[in-house]
């Protein structure tokens, strides 16, 4: 099922450049 695998992977990004800017 690729569903939205690009948009899944964007969202991660995201996620984990918000969580290094914290840092």
């Amino acid at each position: 099922m690729y569903w939205d695998e690009k948009r899944w992977a964007e969202a991660l990004w995201e996620w984990w450049r918000s969580r290094w800017c914290h840092q």
